[in-house]
């Protein structure tokens, strides 16, 4: 064997064999400062960096859309011109098929530059779970000796990268899923500590009238009224536990409202009759409005409750002798329900935690009525699932206005 020839393979097997345990070192390192990265531009920044010690790349970038779609979204970590430069590489490569080779294989796949002494190369930034994205980038031609190696070392320098991009995704989504969690656990516990407020009272009261009802079981008048408070005890316990069921429920993700055509007209004057005797009680005037027939398509149960839970809370905040009007009406596209009220409106200061949950607000009932804070929010969230809007403006010289929008029947029956 000529000597020559032999010194020869040993110093390509000694620069082989120095690439490789640099590269090692190098891979090694990369790990290290991927795992402490806490972002993606900071993930393919290093990515970068550790591709380029391997050849000299004329451009390079990578890009977060699937390569199926048309149009590729570069990275931040791709410089524009960079991105620009390489949107005719992607083009081509993408009409030859070597994005969808080298995704199959998930391997890099090169093609030759027409015209020119460069070659692209193509590798996806892949992890059992998904794809993340695509390298691309041209760089010189190479001897065959250390192409092939160098391509491994591409590949192995991405699927580091694709590994801390994954890790960094279930880190984030971990965050989120325990950022709900914990939201869900405190309103759980500031619910209980409303309930077991607003619960105490009524059951002081119920226990204290059991207490009483041996002394008055001789005297109907005084054993009905007895009974009568204890009944509306339970009915107010009652209204707080179903207050916190239809939060829930309203927040339901399935929840699918069963639109039909309805009058809406109707709607809003039933609801309205519901609370006349209320009113009279409080010798409030109680008006209802309305222009000729409307009709909505819509889930007549759900615009039942939340016109329900608008209309009483008018009652509930009006004063002694105030006026409640309730009118309906067309606006544009769109039928409206507002509920114009005399009381003292809401405080400014007020106002932003209107529409929030287990809201308590510095205005108060006006005959000792019961309230939760929860009636806007559920109403709120409710009218949203029903493609509408409910909306509040303070009234002139004083009180509120609480106005309902749905999409009106753009095909009402004749």
């Amino acid at each position: 064997m000529d000597p020559n020839f032999t010194l020869e393979m040993n110093a390509e097997a000694g620069e082989l064999y120095g690439r490789l345990l640099d590269h090692l070192v190098s891979v090694e390192q990369l790990q290290k400062n991927l795992n402490s990265a806490t972002s993606r531009q900071t993930i393919l920044e290093l990515c970068r960096h550790h591709l380029e010690r391997i050849f000299s790349w004329q451009t390079l970038g990578f890009f977060s859309q699937l390569p199926e779609s048309p149009e590729f979204i570069p990275d931040p970590a791709t410089p524009p011109e960079a991105a620009a430069a390489l949107q005719a590489v992607v083009d081509q490569a993408v009409e030859e098929g070597h994005f969808a080779w080298a995704i199959k294989h998930h391997r890099p796949a090169c093609m030759e530059m027409p015209e020119s002494a460069l070659v692209s190369v193509f590798c996806s930034l892949r992890t059992p779970r998904h794809l993340l994205g695509m390298m691309v980038g041209t760089i010189e031609k190479k001897p065959s000796l250390g192409w092939d190696i160098g391509l491994a070392q591409i590949s192995t320098i991405l699927g580091c990268a694709a590994d801390a991009l994954d890790n960094l995704e279930l880190v984030q989504q971990l965050r989120e899923a325990n950022a709900r969690l914990s939201a869900e656990v405190r309103e759980k516990e500031w619910f209980l500590q409303v309930a077991a407020h607003d619960l105490r009272n009524p059951l002081l009261s119920i226990s204290l009238n059991a207490e009483l009802l041996p002394l008055v079981s001789d005297k109907p008048d005084a054993l009905a009224k007895r009974l009568a408070i204890m009944e509306a005890d339970c009915a107010r316990m009652d209204n707080i536990i179903r207050s916190y069921l239809a939060v829930h429920n309203a927040e339901e993700k399935d929840l699918k409202p069963k639109k039909i055509s309805l009058d809406f007209t109707e709607v809003c004057r039933t609801v309205t009759s519901r609370y006349a005797e209320k009113a009279l009680s409080k010798n409030q005037h109680l008006n209802f409005i309305s222009e000729t027939a409307l009709t909505a398509v819509n889930d007549s149960s759900i615009l039942d409750q939340v016109l329900d839970n608008i209309v009483s809370n008018a009652i509930k905040f009006t004063p002694l002798h105030g006026t409640i009007t309730v009118e309906a009406g067309t606006t544009g596209p769109k039928v409206y329900c507002s509920i114009h009220d005399s009381g003292p409106g809401i405080p400014e200061q007020d106002r932003p935690k209107l529409f929030t949950k287990f809201a308590r607000l510095s205005t108060r009932p006006t005959g000792g009525e019961h309230s939760t804070g929860l009636g806007l929010a559920i109403a709120r969230n409710l009218i949203e699932k029903l493609g509408g809007t409910l909306t509040f403006a303070p009234a002139s010289p004083s009180g509120s206005i609480f106005r309902l929008e749905i999409p009106a029947d753009q095909n009402p029956p004749v």
